[in-house]
């Protein structure tokens, strides 16, 4: 058969890409844990800024060892391809005795010595984990001779299980020719099976011994202790067993170390029936330096393998989305049960004595319905809970209050007052914050998890019809004793004050204080670099937003304070075409936002189908209403 695809440097480019994706995460990740240590303020009385110091130097040592951990695995994955690694190690198998003749038997010692080859070559990367980074907070409690124990010990028992596993493939593959892709999948999901029975009584054993809690109460629900305080500090539990018989481990620590499965049953069957149109190839193995008249399976499962770690890294992430949707069950559950406070006090002193993270990368943002168009600036706590309800019936996690939220002597019901006074309109909102911060407890449609809310501000303008005006006239811009030029019934302030920049801090800083928001819609030009620093480091769990009518009036240096901009107040989604468009050739589509909008539109008065405005708007990164 000649070879359609350079088959070799698909594998490597493959390999390459997943390393750069992966890479990719970490680094967004690091550039988290790189912003000053910051206390969030719901856990300010249960958190101090020590432990969040350590947290953050914790999982920022780590993700520098995940970097240099896949540069190192990267490194290894070439060598083994391009210096034809698999064909070399295969006929030196073949040489050692003639009683590997047989493919069965020189499949097995193949695959036993690329196994005990890979995860020696990583056990650098695990001594410098263990003994150096582990070590440095406190959590290693082995000693290299326990190290080194169980690393014989892991090595010896995956051996004594894949020799037969691998001959029932083997074995499998040969009886059934091309259709074999379901009896592997059949034939792993029995020796999951298999596994998931002896784990308790002969593997788990091998490495911590396991006694019955001492509690009476506990005694017949079949809750054990593990004694992995002698490996780590670090405290878990998990499940084991069938679900008709399921038994939970509790490491000492918390009062062994199991994962899931890393190939689920579905993701066998992918594996299963993918490799069935992979494996009868000779172009491939010949492209990886195997000779004409061999093609051995499980090399080229190998190799197969290395071109699905993509797909693996995709299904772990819609396994995370999926669970993610359920992730606060438990939570409500102890709730409604009494006892919500109790673990959550639990909870948040396991993530302390772990050093879990505090803050976190969110590769996602959600989509929003902003209120201006719905209501603009007539509403009050009673309209914005009749809208929030359905919004969060529909999925959408954020609800944006715009333009007319603020302003105590000059409420804002018009654009003629208010500009300046970021405190909560009373006559609106006579309670504060407080009822507002209800509607955040609203769960989204066809999940656990709850709305959350956002605000607009506009810091650099301000109304004459403003406390902040009277009380500072020369703050506005202005020429001496000329006629100060109002538009849209506002001034600019001069930013380059610092006593402007530090009152424009401090009013935004004690709104996001005084509630639970989760996003800022900041209505910028530009020439604001010195302000929006000091408020996404103290608020670096808050989406910023910067809100411009055009390019304009944002440039690319605000990308290092607002994740993302507006795009333009023209908000056709004919026009927009070529606006988003244009916005592209600098910054990238994860960096704009743009909103399905009523029709007529209000610029142009076209009228377009919902269908063609939805999919303009989803060609940005940020999606609303």
């Amino acid at each position: 058969m000649t070879s359609i695809l350079p088959w070799k440097a698909l594998v490597l480019l493959i390999s390459l890409c997943h390393f750069v994706f992966e890479s990719w995460l970490t680094l967004r990740q690091l550039r988290i844990l790189a912003r000053p240590p910051s206390v969030p303020s719901v856990l300010a009385d249960k958190l101090d800024r020590d432990t969040v110091t350590n947290s953050q130097s914790y999982k920022h040592a780590k993700a520098k060892l995940s970097l240099a951990t896949g540069l190192w695995g990267q490194l290894i994955n070439v060598a083994i391809i391009y210096l034809d690694a698999l064909p070399w190690l295969w006929d030196a198998v073949g040489g050692l005795t003639p009683a590997l003749a047989s493919n069965t038997s020189r499949s097995i010692v193949f695959t036993l010595c690329y196994m005990w080859f890979y995860n020696c070559a990583y056990l650098p990367c695990q001594v410098y984990s263990t003994f150096v980074v582990e070590a440095a907070f406190g959590f290693n409690r082995q000693t290299p001779g326990l190290f080194v124990r169980d690393f014989l010990k892991i090595q010896t028992l995956n051996s004594l299980l894949l020799a037969p596993s691998l001959a029932l493939f083997l074995a499998i593959v040969a009886r059934t020719g091309s259709n074999f892709a379901l009896y592997v999948w059949l034939g792993a999901a029995g020796i999951q099976a298999l596994i998931v029975t002896l784990n308790p009584v002969l593997f788990t054993p091998l490495f911590t011994s396991l006694r019955p809690l001492a509690d009476d109460s506990l005694l017949p629900k079949r809750v054990y202790v593990s004694d992995d305080s002698k490996r780590s500090a670090h405290s878990n539990a998990y499940f084991y067993g069938f679900p008709w018989q399921m038994q939970i481990v509790v490491q000492d620590t918390l009062l062994h170390k199991a994962s899931a499965d890393e190939i689920t049953a579905v993701n066998l069957f992918i594996i299963s029936l993918s490799f069935a149109a992979f494996a009868g190839r000779p172009d491939l193995y010949r492209s990886f330096g195997f000779r004409a008249d061999e093609a051995p399976v499980v090399a080229g499962f190998l190799l197969f393998y290395k071109v699905l770690a993509p797909v693996n890294s995709v299904l772990q992430l819609l396994h995370n989305a999926v669970c993610r949707g359920y992730e606060f069950t438990a939570d409500r559950f102890a709730k409604d049960a009494g006892q919500g406070s109790e673990l959550a006090s639990a909870l948040i002193k396991l993530q302390a004595q772990n050093l879990g993270a505090v803050q976190n990368d969110a590769l996602t943002r959600p989509a929003l319905l902003n209120s201006w168009e719905g209501l603009y600036f007539d509403y009050n706590e009673t309209t914005i809970a009749r809208l929030a309800q359905p919004t969060a019936e529909l999925g959408v996690r954020m609800f944006v209050l715009d333009d007319g939220w603020f302003g105590d002597k000059y409420p804002r019901v018009s654009d003629n007052a208010g500009l300046g006074d970021w405190v909560p309109n009373p006559a609106q909102f006579p309670s504060g914050f407080d009822k507002l911060i209800n509607i955040t407890h609203l769960k989204l449609g066809n999940s656990s998890q709850d709305l959350k809310i956002g605000l607009r501000f506009e810091p650099e303008m301000v109304n004459p019809n403003s406390t902040l005006y009277v009380e500072h006239l020369d703050w506005a811009m202005h020429a001496g004793d000329y006629p100060r030029a109002l538009m849209r019934n506002q001034l600019v302030l001069n930013l380059a004050l610092p006593k402007v920049q530090n009152n424009i801090v401090d009013a935004v800083s004690k709104s996001l204080k005084s509630g639970a928001i989760s996003y800022v819609k900041w209505d910028n030009n530009r020439g604001i670099h010195e302000m929006p620093h000091p408020l996404t480091t103290a608020f670096p769990d808050i989406i910023w937003e910067g809100y411009a009518s055009g390019g304009a009036r944002f440039d690319p240096g605000i990308l290092q304070h607002f994740p993302q901009v507006w795009t333009s107040d023209d908000t056709d989604a004919v026009e927009r075409i070529t606006i988003q468009m244009g916005t592209s050739l600098v910054y990238p589509p994860s960096a704009t936002a743009a909103h399905v909008v009523a029709v007529p539109n209000g610029l142009t008065q076209r009228a377009t189908s919902l269908s063609f405005r939805a999919h303009v708007a989803m060609m940005a990164g940020f999606f609303g209403f």
